[in-house]
């Protein structure tokens, strides 16, 4: 028997699957692991993702563990399966408090709670409430009403009303959380096994995105905290290829340059990957990362009209964008130039700026990814889409996918921007690369 269960729904495809996160350890479950154990819970995980048949596998670890309570992240293209994992919990272990969180879930909470599967929503970072609704449920069988309604950052139902408690300050010291517990996850299973988090939030506001409100405000973990996880990964777990998944892992230089600087001393040998912004790149910057190990460097771009770039609130210029491009690629490093078609002001004629720097950046040696831009639950793209022009056609969360449209603009129809990420897709293959595209 186990005190939590937690649960990482699969996607509906594996060519999903690989395009939402190239098939790496779910840290956000980590995390919440780490610190159930830390308070002394016993804790399993599932990761349905990577097991070859989900359903027998969630079956077994149910009966098996028999928890008390049961967790279940999810994100809105997988969030039909986090309810028939909710489901099968409710049937196969009927004692337990069944929770459901991640960004999804969140956002929706009153749709999750309309669904009498589950019982709590964690709305936000989990880490201390997980270990609250644990206690709560020694208060009595899933959750004496007085323990829920004093336990901050959750939703709930309050015999038929779903009600939500005060929101849970953001973790403001992100050192005093321990290291995600890996080795409660199937490691061997996944493409990607080696990627750390060391920051969370973002600074920027861009209208498609989540990062602000959902992690809330830029908070960075410190450089030796950082290092010490990076031992933890090329000594304990023999990984030499890293994935810094931060929103942004190159904000603050200085706290770069010291983690860059305590791999070199450190000898980790390591070779990563990371995310960068255009107006960030500097010659020193990237120094400090190629010496580090860096291979390659994401750098969101999102339309080729300044215009556009300035209505998502992006914060960078054209000229950065090339800037970028010529300091990487100057000292061997790869870059990732990311596109997104379907902006709220994109028209025709953006559209074709797009696809001309897309098609000058990879004359020059870099890499573009190009997705459809797509508006989720919490973004400011879904909340104000009415204003913004933005006709939302898909209902079923399945269908929210990058690389296929589920809304429309003022100036762009869902074929036209079907037509758009096609279109790259065939000028990439006539020039004999391999297509980067949200195809999913």
């Amino acid at each position: 028997m186990k005190d939590v269960l937690l649960v990482n729904p699969p996607m509906w495809s594996p060519s999903a699957q690989a395009a939402f996160n190239g098939l790496c350890p779910p840290l956000g479950l980590g995390y919440l692991a780490a610190s159930l154990l830390e308070a002394g819970a016993t804790v399993e995980i599932v990761d349905l993702a990577v097991a070859p048949e989900p359903r027998a596998a969630l079956a077994r670890a149910l009966e098996r563990t028999r928890p008390r309570l049961v967790g279940i992240t999810s994100i809105s293209q997988n969030y039909d399966l986090a309810l028939e994992a909710a489901r099968a919990a409710r049937a196969l272990a009927p004692e337990a408090l069944v929770v459901m969180g991640g960004p999804h879930a969140s956002y929706c909470w009153r749709e999750v709670l309309s669904n009498r599967e589950v019982d709590v929503v964690v709305c936000f970072e989990g880490e201390r409430t997980i270990v609250e609704l644990l206690r709560a449920v020694d208060a009595g069988r899933r959750g004496a009403a007085a323990a829920l309604a004093e336990t901050a950052g959750i939703a709930w139902r309050d015999g038929e009303a779903a009600v939500q408690t005060p929101a849970r300050p953001p973790e403001t010291d992100l050192d005093r959380l321990p290291h995600p517990a890996r080795h409660l996850l199937p490691m061997a299973r996944y493409g990607r096994p080696g990627n750390i988090m060391t920051s969370r939030g973002c600074p920027m506001k861009c209208i498609f995105c989540i990062s602000s409100t959902y992690e809330g405000n830029y908070r960075p973990r410190g450089a030796e905290d950082v290092l010490a996880e990076l031992e933890e990964l090329r000594f304990v777990w023999g990984l030499r290829d890293l994935y810094f998944i931060d929103n942004v892992f190159t904000v603050d230089a200085d706290r770069v340059r010291a983690i860059c600087r305590g791999i070199v001393e450190a000898e980790l040998e390591i070779r990563f990957d990371c995310v960068s912004r255009a107006n960030l790149v500097t010659e020193e910057l990237v120094g400090w990362l190629r010496a580090a190990g860096c291979q390659r460097v994401e750098i969101g771009v999102e339309s080729g009209s300044q215009e556009v770039i300035e209505q998502l609130r992006k914060g960078i210029t054209l000229d950065q964008v090339r800037r970028a491009a010529e300091i990487t690629l100057g000292q061997g490093l790869t870059p990732m130039f990311t596109f997104q078609v379907g902006a709220p002001f994109d028209t025709p004629e953006t559209l074709e700026a797009t696809h001309r720097l897309a098609a000058e950046l990879r004359a020059k040696g870099a890499v573009t990814f190009f997705s459809i831009m797509t508006p989720f639950p919490g973004t400011p793209l879904a909340l104000e889409a009415e204003a913004l022009g933005v006709r939302i056609h898909a209902r079923a969360w399945r269908d929210y996918r990058t690389s296929n449209p589920i809304s429309e603009t003022r100036c762009l129809s869902r074929n036209d921007l079907r037509r758009a990420l096609y279109r790259e897709t065939l000028a990439q293959l006539q020039e004999g690369i391999a297509p980067g595209m949200g195809l999913s």
